[in-house]
């Protein structure tokens, strides 16, 4: 949860950098790329950037690094939910079981 909050502070910090209208149409990019994507894609994801980083060929690190940033995010996203929907059903077969 804390990833998720660092992130909206982030994003503000953002908008008053880039603008409001820059960093939203960045954050409307990383949103397309990576929604619906599951957990474990988001780890294949994360590995490939995390390649593409370190393989010393000619790369935008800026944007890699701030993709990899934001990735991570979406992760810690899908994991509460992950989380939430498995402590609901446990919770509702105790009630129900």
């Amino acid at each position: 949860m804390m990833v998720i909050c660092k992130d909206r502070v982030d994003r503000i910090t953002s908008d008053q950098r880039l603008g409001r209208e820059a960093a939203a149409a960045v954050e409307a990019d990383i949103t397309a790329l990576l929604q619906g994507k599951s957990y474990d894609h988001l780890l294949v994801l994360q590995r490939q950037i995390q390649a593409k980083l370190s393989s010393g060929g000619p790369v935008d690190v800026d944007y890699w690094e701030g993709l990899l940033k934001k990735l991570l995010v979406w992760k810690s996203k899908v994991r509460h939910v992950m989380t939430s929907r498995r402590e609901s059903s446990s919770s509702h077969l105790l009630r129900h079981g």
